[in-house]
């Protein structure tokens, strides 16, 4: 019987072990699906303090904004390109049958665990190609059940995906090289073009793939791979640079911005080093606060620590062959590992996201350590492979205990906050919600979570302008204020770092928050942090205030003195 081009396509893809695959691999893949589901399916609550960041609400309320006709923006008004566009196509029928914003939240924390869970498999599919079935089944369990890719898979945001349009893409050019067909230049631009969709920083391995086959004199797959990577970004991208001048998504200048103000106090180069290294260390077996603290903190160590990072990346590739002409898609992979590294590292060095950012490079450890798992294994005879099995053994167990208690753990308030990217924004916002009047205007650096849970009784103005170009020009000339009242914002809501923060880009002395009325706070974010709403009527009460209260405005007058600086 005469196969359809799918079928055919699906069976040149996959190897044996995967075709049919020994039961460990079914039983890993399952329990790892079981497990993202069931932690996903928490309280919500509960999820968002552990695992999702504010801006996941901007990506959800742009699906829920496209979906309703008004495009892509976080009010319905404003159009923004600044977020990874292929979670937010994706998400867009959930709202169009459903205008629940937790069903929305869901909807996208069910996807991405499904989307991890491939992750395992592709992974497995390449640890396969370098090195047989005993490093296939280490890579699957690796990921099946490691907390940092649960942590990125369960943030609402792009990260899982953006890694699987790029496995898919190492893996497609695999193929391409073994068989040469048309077709699989085709499908490695298709995943070249979805990659780009998922996260623009994708064109480090995208420009890595097209490198190598120009170097190797393969013009016409290039072509072909390009043509169809073309036609699948083209649509975003024609749109973007009419609208927005740029296919680049206007939230990078933003971010730039403030890496900026972070550098004015806390932020150089041997402290962005150590906290890279300490995001990618630890992984897949464990996301250890402690180890990015320590190296952030012992900066001489910490540039030995990315260094060595660095190094050893290097030597794995070298020691697995990856010059060999068969094995180029894992030098493609790990020179954009090691651009992403660099690149966030030293350029883009928004810390409190690297965990989400590096996911790359994480992917690419989990692998070579997989490979070299399974190469200590066939020596396992000897005493040193013993030990370093013995190790890796111990980690691994680390590892699954640490993702089966996200299972029960139940942090009263979030684990994560300042350079580690702060989470439970939902109950915060909710908090702030409550306390504002009917027809207020809420002006937020932070508005993810507080416009994608607003309703029709309030509004949200982003002031930060990660998804608001205007907002970013504003707080770049200092003129905040300008913008607010331009806006309509008759109430600020925020953090006292970013209150102060606020208040210094104003370009006006009624922003101070000693001329603001406090009307109340959030609960707790963790350490103390908390959301504060005040309403911009220059009637100071500080005098008035309750304890809890004057104790935040003090937040915010230390912080407003560290910005001032």
């Amino acid at each position: 019987m005469k196969r359809s081009i799918p079928v055919r396509l699906l069976l040149d893809f996959l190897p044996t072990w995967v075709a049919r695959p020994p039961l460990a691999v079914w039983a890993l893949l399952t329990g790892a699906l079981a497990l993202r589901l069931a932690i996903a399916l928490r309280d919500l609550d509960v999820v968002d303090r552990l695992f999702i960041p504010d801006d996941t609400y901007y990506t959800l309320s742009i699906a829920r904004s496209m979906a309703g006709g008004t495009g892509p923006s976080i009010d319905g008004v404003h159009l923004t390109n600044g977020f990874q566009p292929l979670i937010a196509f994706l998400l867009m029928p959930v709202f169009a049958v459903s205008s629940d914003p937790d069903v929305g939240l869901r909807a996208a924390l069910a996807l991405l665990s499904v989307v991890d869970v491939a992750n395992a498999a592709l992974l497995g599919v390449l640890a396969h190609r370098l090195g047989g079935r005993p490093a296939a089944i280490l890579a699957v369990a690796l990921w099946a059940f490691s907390p940092v890719a649960i942590g990125n898979a369960l943030n609402g945001l792009e990260t899982s995906l953006a890694v699987l349009c790029q496995l898919a893409l190492v893996a497609a050019w695999w193929r391409f090289r073994d068989i040469g067909a048309a077709r699989w230049a085709v499908l490695a631009g298709a995943a070249a073009g979805l990659a780009l969709l998922a996260r623009i920083d994708s064109v480090f391995l995208v420009a890595a793939f097209g490198l190598f086959e120009l170097l190797r004199g393969s013009w016409r797959s290039v072509a072909i791979a390009a043509a169809t990577a073309v036609f699948v970004v083209a649509p975003w991208w024609l749109y973007s640079l009419a609208r927005f001048g740029s296919p680049i998504p206007e939230s990078g200048g933003a971010v730039l911005e403030l890496v900026r103000v972070h550098r004015n106090f806390y932020l150089d180069v041997p402290e962005q080093l150590g906290w890279a290294a300490g995001s990618v260390l630890g992984a897949p077996f464990i996301d250890s606060a402690t180890l990015r603290e320590s190296l952030y903190s012992l900066s001489a160590l910490g540039v030995l620590a990315w260094i060595v990072l660095v190094a050893v990346m290097g030597l794995a590739l070298w020691w697995l062959g990856a010059l060999r002409r068969d094995r180029l898609p894992l030098l493609g992979l790990g020179v954009h590992a090691l651009a992403v590294l660099t690149f966030y590292t030293l350029v883009v060095s928004a810390v409190w996201f690297f965990g989400r950012y590096l996911a790359p490079v994480q992917a690419a450890v989990t692998l070579l350590i997989a490979v070299g798992g399974a190469a200590l294994w066939q020596r396992r005879s000897h005493m040193v492979p013993r030990i370093g099995l013995a190790a890796l053994a111990v980690l691994a167990v680390v590892g699954v205990v640490s993702s089966l208690s996200l299972l029960v753990t139940n942090p009263p308030v979030s684990p994560d906050v300042e350079l580690h990217g702060a989470k439970g924004y939902r109950e915060a916002s909710r908090d702030i919600l409550a306390l504002a009047p009917d027809g207020a205007v809420i002006g937020s650096m932070q508005s993810g979570a507080l416009n994608y849970y607003a309703g029709d009784r309030v509004r949200v103005v982003n002031l930060d302008g990660v998804v608001d170009q205007e907002a970013a020009e504003a707080l770049h000339s200092g003129q905040l204020a300008a913008f607010a009242r331009k806006r309509g914002v008759t109430h600020l809501a925020d953090w006292p770092f970013n209150v102060a923060l606020i208040a210094t880009r104003s370009g006006d002395p009624n922003f101070h928050p000693e001329r603001l009325r406090i009307l109340g706070l959030s609960r707790s974010q963790g350490r103390d942090d908390r959301f504060g709403l005040l309403a911009l009527e220059h009637e100071g009460v500080k005098g008035a205030m309750e304890p809890e209260t004057q104790a935040w405005a003090a937040e915010v007058d230390e912080a407003e003195r560290i910005h001032s600086r």
